[in-house]
């Protein structure tokens, strides 16, 4: 099971989320730092592997579009609960200037990632993930988010022992044998977000 904790939970109704994912082949021909922070860019060049700078600058940058695109058009107040989701390329990051990118920053300093517009904190809820040379972001106003990828592939028997409960890896074999690493992949990502919520104290669908 799921356990709440109700603090947070049930804001979720009446919220808007968009998500936004980037591959880092997209950043290849031109140099997108200049998009960054000067804090940002310090922690971008203290990041071990080019790999992991790409992935790390391209989720960043979904979530700098996405904040940007939603200040072209806010969502209505009453506005029913609606997400959308963007493949982006580098002709979508083109879409807005550089300095206008600076100015949206990502930090990371607590458990949760926080978003600022010109150096001021904003409400929204921010969450990014990445694997396999794809990143993505996730942004909700009024409520809180979360998001995980995973590339699919097989696991051993361990993994799924330690990880899923005993209903869940039924659930999983269940499915074809060319299906079943889907079905765990898509249990790991689900249980990944919740705890990255912080609103619960385990996580276990079934």
């Amino acid at each position: 099971m799921v356990r709440r904790n109700s603090s947070s939970a049930d804001s979720v109704l009446g919220a808007d989320c968009k998500v936004a994912s980037l591959d880092s082949c997209e950043l290849q021909d031109r140099d997108y730092t200049d998009h960054l922070s000067v804090d940002e860019r310090m922690k971008y060049r203290a990041l071990p592997s080019e790999t992991r700078k790409n992935e790390w600058l391209a989720g960043r940058l979904a979530a700098k579009y996405i904040f940007l695109n939603w200040l072209e058009a806010p969502v209505a107040q009453d506005q029913p609960w609606r997400p959308s989701l963007s493949q982006l390329s580098s002709d979508s990051l083109g879409h807005y200037p550089s300095w206008m990118y600076q100015q949206v920053e990502v930090v990371t300093a607590g458990a949760q990632p926080s978003l600022f517009w010109c150096g001021k904190t904003r409400p929204e809820s921010v969450s990014l993930s990445h694997s396999s040379g794809t990143s993505c972001a996730s942004l909700t106003f009024r409520a809180t988010t979360a998001i995980d990828i995973e590339n699919t592939a097989p696991r051993v028997g361990a993994f799924h022992r330690i990880n899923f409960s005993d209903a869940e890896r039924r659930w999983a074999i269940t499915a074809p044998r060319f299906r079943s690493d889907w079905f765990f992949t898509f249990l790991w990502t689900l249980k990944e977000s919740v705890l990255k919520l912080g609103c619960f104290a385990q996580a276990s669908i079934w």
